[in-house]
C-alpha cells in the first residue's frame, strides 16, 4: 500500500533524540521544553523536515555542530510561537503615551528604547509611533534611539522590511494608518510598507537573549511574552541582566500573562507586568 505524504504519520524522535533537542535549545537559547510537549515537539519539526529533506535526528546533529546556525534558527522559529501584531496588550502603549513619556520630556535629554523580542517589526513600529506621536504632542524633538533585536534572522528579515498585509493594520485608527503606513499599488495591492519615517527610528539587529546586552542606561525595555518559555533560573538571570541594562529608575515591560513577582531582584513592581529598577 502507498501512502501519501499528507497521510504518513509525523517521524517519532527518540527518547535520546528528544533529550538532545531540549538540551541544545535550552543551552542556546534558554528555552525549556519539557517531555509533555513531545507531541507539539514533532509535529512542529515534522514539517520542518519535510521541507529540508532532513530527519529529525539530523536536525538535531546540524543544530548540535552549529548552534548558530540556520538550522538552528529554524528549529527555534518553529518551536516558538511568534504571535505578534500592532499595539498588542494596548494597556502598555497607553501607559507609555501617558505616564512615561511625558516624565521622559521633562528630563529634557535623549531617550533610549530597547525592544529585545523584535519579532516581525509589529511591536518596534507600535513603539516608535507612541513615542514620535508623543514627542509630537509635547511640541519637542528629543533624540530617540530605538534599538530592536530578536533571535531569529528570519523574523528580522521581515521587520527591517516593514511591509505587512494591510489587514495587519486593519484594527487601527483610520488617521494612524494614513500617516503611518503607505499603502501598496500595483502588484503591491493589498500590503502596506511601514512610513520611512518610523524605518528610520529603528535599528534592528540579531541578539541572543542568554548573551550580554548591546547596551546600557537604557530608558525602557520591552521584553513581552518571551519569559514564558524560561524556566526560573534563566528568568532569573534574565532580569537580572536586564537590570543591569537599565538606566537608574528604567523601566522593564513584560508580558501580561508573564508572573515574574517571585524572582524579582532590584525592581519595584507597577501592577504584575510593569517594572521599575531601583538603585
Amino acid at each position: 500500500m502507498i501512502t501519501s505524504a499528507a497521510t504518513t504519520p509525523p517521524e517519532r524522535l527518540s527518547e535520546r533524540d528528544l533529550q538532545r533537542l531540549m538540551a541544545v535549545v535550552h543551552r542556546h537559547a534558554g528555552i525549556a521544553l519539557g517531555p509533555e510537549k513531545r507531541v507539539m515537539i514533532e509535529a512542529r519539526l515534522g514539517k520542518l523536515a519535510r521541507r529540508t529533506t532532513q530527519s529529525l535526528h539530523d536536525l538535531i546533529g546540524a543544530a548540535e555542530a552549529e548552534p548558530d546556525g540556520p538550522v538552528m534558527n529554524d528549529l527555534l522559529d518553529v518551536l516558538t510561537t511568534n504571535y505578534t501584531s500592532f499595539f498588542r496588550e494596548p494597556a502598555h502603549f497607553a501607559w507609555m503615551a501617558d505616564t512615561w513619556l511625558p516624565a521622559m520630556v521633562r528630563r529634557r535629554r535623549p531617550i533610549r528604547v530597547w525592544c529585545a523580542a523584535a519579532a516581525t517589526g509589529e511591536e518596534p513600529y507600535s513603539l516608535a509611533i507612541t513615542l514620535r506621536e508623543g514627542l509630537e504632542q509635547a511640541g519637542v524633538d528629543l533624540p530617540v534611539e530605538l534599538w530592536c533585536t530578536d533571535v531569529s534572522r528570519r523574523a528580522l528579515a521581515v521587520a527591517t522590511a516593514g511591509v505587512y498585509p494591510a489587514s495587519h493594520v486593519q484594527n487601527l485608527e483610520p488617521m494612524r494608518r494614513r500617516r503611518w503606513f503607505l499603502r501598496g499599488v500595483g502588484q503591491s495591492e493589498g500590503r502596506v510598507r511601514v512610513n520611512p519615517e518610523l524605518a528610520r527610528m529603528t535599528t534592528f539587529a540579531r541578539h541572543n537573549l542568554l548573551d550580554p546586552p548591546p547596551w546600557t542606561q537604557v530608558d525602557l525595555i520591552f521584553l513581552r511574552n518571551v519569559m514564558i518559555y524560561f524556566d526560573d533560573p534563566t528568568q532569573a538571570k534574565l532580569l537580572a541582566t536586564l537590570h543591569g541594562a537599565l538606566a537608574d529608575h528604567g523601566f522593564l515591560v513584560v508580558g501580561h500573562a508573564e508572573n515574574v513577582r517571585r524572582l524579582v531582584r532590584g525592581f519595584r513592581m507597577h501592577g504584575h507586568s510593569i517594572l521599575e529598577k531601583q538603585r
